[in-house]
């Protein structure tokens, strides 16, 4: 299967539809990406600092 990289941008009349769709879909999915990423790092920081809350107070109820 063989086409022109022409063929590619020429879409007549709908080619500013066609990439503004394009580009309002990759823009959403990056902004989508970079969200998840932070939520999960904030979430794991999150569960080090419970884990660590729990293990000084084990050790705080160990030496009374």
């Amino acid at each position: 299967m063989y086409f022109e990289l022409n063929e590619l941008f020429c879409m007549g009349r709908y080619t500013i539809y066609i990439w503004v769709a394009f580009g309002v879909t990759f823009l959403s999915m990056f902004v989508l990406l970079i969200f998840s990423v932070r939520q999960g790092r904030n979430l794991l920081i999150e569960i080090q600092a419970k884990v660590e809350r729990k293990v000084h107070i084990e050790k705080l109820e160990n030496t009374l």
